[in-house]
This record gives C-alpha cells, structure tokens and sequence, in this order.
C-alpha cells in the first residue's frame, strides 16, 4: 500500500491499516485497507497456508493537496463507513 507514495501517516490495527501521504503528482492519497488472518485451509499451490494475512478490500482516495482543508473533514466520515465482509471476498478462506 506504500507503492509510489511519501508516507506521511500510517497506522495498523487488529483487522485494517491506514495510509496516506503524497502521490507523485503532489496528490494526498488516503488508503485503508482490511485484513484477517486466514484459516488453516487457505491452501497455497504448494500445499500450505502461503498467506500469513489476506486483504479483503482497499478503499483509495486521491485528491488535490489544495483541497486538503476540506477533505480533512470529509475523510473521517468516510472512512469509518467503509466495511469489509471479509468471508465473500476470499473464496480460498471458507
């Protein structure tokens, strides 16, 4: 999630990590993504669990670094309704 971005903010927590800082445009880019670990029957080719953590979804924002005051209070908002269901968007996990 930190591919072709200036991390200025990041944190991790049990089931979902949020990034943001600036793209190469001079963008704000804001990413949160969500996580869990699999089962023991996440079965790889070679016939292990080859994942340690699985990522359900990823919501991505990008906007203008000059719009940042208002997006500042729009994020939040956002964010928090953004949800995962975690067990119909990995089909090798159930």
């Amino acid at each position: 999630m930190k591919k072709n971005l200036k991390v200025t903010y990041a944190t991790e927590k049990n089931d979902w990590v949020v990034v943001s800082g600036f793209g190469i445009n001079n963008e704000i880019i804001y990413k949160k993504g969500f996580y869990f670990k699999p089962r023991d029957n996440h079965i790889g080719q070679n016939g292990r669990n080859t994942q340690p953590w699985c990522f359900t979804g990823v919501l991505e924002v990008r906007y203008p670094a000059d719009r940042q005051a208002i997006f500042d209070k729009i994020m939040p908002i956002i964010m928090k309704s953004f949800k995962c269901d975690f067990l119909s968007q990995c089909a090798n996990c159930f």
